[in-house]
């Protein structure tokens, strides 16, 4: 990826607007308060004193931005990732994958593929979203209309409401008091249930269901199963569960189903980490992975300064070697005016030098004789060749090479 443009002049809080992204997207925030962007070519448009940024880009794009700013994406064509930007999230429509990390209050309209959202400071609306479906570590609620296929819902510290989920639904999390989740799934639900939850779930009736907790209580009220936990402040529930319920304690997998007829496997204890293993290796992988791209990036800034400096060096010489055979022509041509003017003829030079390179234009202008021909001095070699360079470099045309070296040899 080329390598990134810095913009000085951007607010810490700017609204920053990503109209239209034809390939892949990364924003990053950073507490540096500096805007960069890199990618192919992306137009940046700045407003307002720096207080509104508008970015597009026909492919991939990259952008790092002061951490509070408030930023809206109106079109992504595939991927999409959001890194570090504190400030509110305001999105239309990504083409493929979209993941958000370390974020305030997020909105999203339309998503083609999967979703994940890890640590978003605020609330979360969904309108769509095409295939999978992550939520970790929420500290606001969490509101979705539809979700194609799976979804997570793991450390969730508000209420959570997923209208539509097409396939499974995954409860990892601690029932926070007085929430209020609701769901409408297509599979089978795994929800993990800790001891000291108080918690009530309502299940429609006709429900297959497998608890594997101590201490539920179970009652119907109407078409509803009832299983408490605890006083039940929080509850959890579904309008449809296309498969089964089940209920797990803390330490059992989340995954998996009951056999009907054999008796369930006793669970297999946690795998303690390895010494020096990280507990979260994801996101020390995009770390490291985020730090080496920066590096690139910095080196790429390095050298494209370096070759901007050669490509002034070289028009710089260019320029001086220009003026240089314009000195050289001017000398030439103010000797065959001083020969004609022994001879007694009026000679005239013009001589334009135009902007950008062109082919030079000579003029002479030539009246009678005033006195008889005197024997000139024979052209010299260097004389020669410095007049066929300039019909090589363009500067004259042969037959003007021919009448200024007659004019030189005192035959005009």
């Amino acid at each position: 990826m080329p390598g990134n443009t810095l913009f000085s002049n951007v607010q810490p809080d700017a609204e920053v607007r990503i109209e239209s992204i034809g390939s892949d997207l990364i924003v990053e925030g950073s507490d540096a308060n500096e805007f960069r962007a890199g990618g192919d070519h992306p137009q940046i448009k700045i407003e307002e004193g720096g207080n509104r940024v508008t970015v597009a880009c026909n492919g991939d794009c990259r952008l790092r931005v002061p951490s509070g700013v408030r930023l809206t994406i109106d079109s992504v064509g595939s991927d999409a990732k959001i890194n570090g930007v504190s400030g509110p999230i305001r999105i239309d429509t990504i083409g493929a994958d979209l993941t958000l990390r370390d974020t305030g209050e997020v909105r999203v309209k339309n998503v083609g593929a999967d979703l994940k959202i890890k640590r978003a400071n605020g609330s979360v609306e969904v309108d769509a979203v095409g295939a999978d479906a992550e939520f970790r570590g929420v500290t606001g609620n969490v509101n979705v209309k539809s979700v194609g296929a799976d979804a997570l819902i793991n450390e969730i510290s508000g209420s959570c409401t997923i209208e539509t989920i097409g396939a499974d639904l995954v409860l990892d999390t601690d029932f926070a008091p007085e929430a209020l989740y609701h769901f409408l799934v297509g599979s089978d639900v795994t929800g993990r249930v800790a001891p000291d939850a108080d918690v009530r779930f309502e299940v429609p009736e006709g429900s297959e269901i497998s608890v594997q907790v101590p201490g539920a209580q179970f009652n119907d009220e109407g078409d509803k199963h009832i299983i408490v936990f605890g006083n039940g402040s929080s509850v959890v529930k579904f309008d449809s569960i296309g498969g089964e319920l089940r209920l797990v304690s803390q330490g059992e997998s989340i995954r998996g189903h009951r056999f009907h007829g054999i008796p369930p496997i006793p669970p297999i204890p946690p795998i303690p980490p390895m010494p020096g293993m990280p507990e979260d290796l994801e996101d020390v992988i995009e770390a490291r992975i985020s730090e080496q791209l920066n590096a690139i990036n910095d080196r790429l800034n390095r050298q494209q300064e370096r070759l901007q400096r050669e490509a002034e060096r070289l028009q710089r010489e260019a320029q001086h070697k220009a003026e240089r055979l314009q000195r050289e022509a001017e000398r030439k041509a103010e000797r065959a005016r001083r020969m004609a003017e022994r001879r007694g003829e009026n000679w005239s030079w013009s001589w334009s030098w135009p902007e950008k390179r062109k082919r030079d234009e000579f003029s002479w202008e030539q009246k009678e004789k005033r006195a008889p021909t005197q024997p000139s001095e024979p052209v010299s070699n260097e004389e020669r060749l410095a007049i066929l360079r300039m019909v090589e470099n363009k500067q004259i045309t042969v037959e003007e090479a021919e009448r200024l070296l007659a004019a030189l040899e005192g035959n005009l």
